[in-house]
């Protein structure tokens, strides 16, 4: 066996001992080489119907919660850009019914009867 042969098969023993090692990334050529069983991807709909999310929100977790007491960055705020100035025009008119069926706001203005 080579060098490398005797290195990637200790490899492989160190990372098999990881108690998530069925979640790491390994060469494609592992799966062959050591008989491991292909990674499988579920559906949308299996994976809402594990619960998955649900349970790892859930569940207790090693690491105290984190709190932030004080400013972060010496309270340093984002520059917000000043707003467009945009001008706008309203323009009213009365309300004297349809015409032919048309509102008097969907009629050219340019026409006169």
């Amino acid at each position: 066996m080579t060098e490398m042969q005797i290195d990637e098969d200790a490899l492989f023993e160190q990372l098999r001992q990881l108690p998530d090692f069925e979640c790491l990334p390994l060469p494609a050529r592992w799966f062959k080489k050591y008989n491991l069983k292909p990674v499988s991807q579920p559906t949308t709909q299996e994976f809402i119907e594990s619960g998955y999310t649900v349970r790892r929100s859930v569940e207790m977790k090693d690491l105290p919660p984190i709190f932030i007491n004080e400013p972060q960055q010496n309270g340093k705020l984002a520059k917000v850009h000043p707003p467009e100035d945009i001008k706008v025009e309203v323009v009213s008119r009365p309300f004297t019914g349809t015409i032919n069926g048309v509102l008097p706001s969907l009629i050219d203005e340019t026409k006169k009867e």
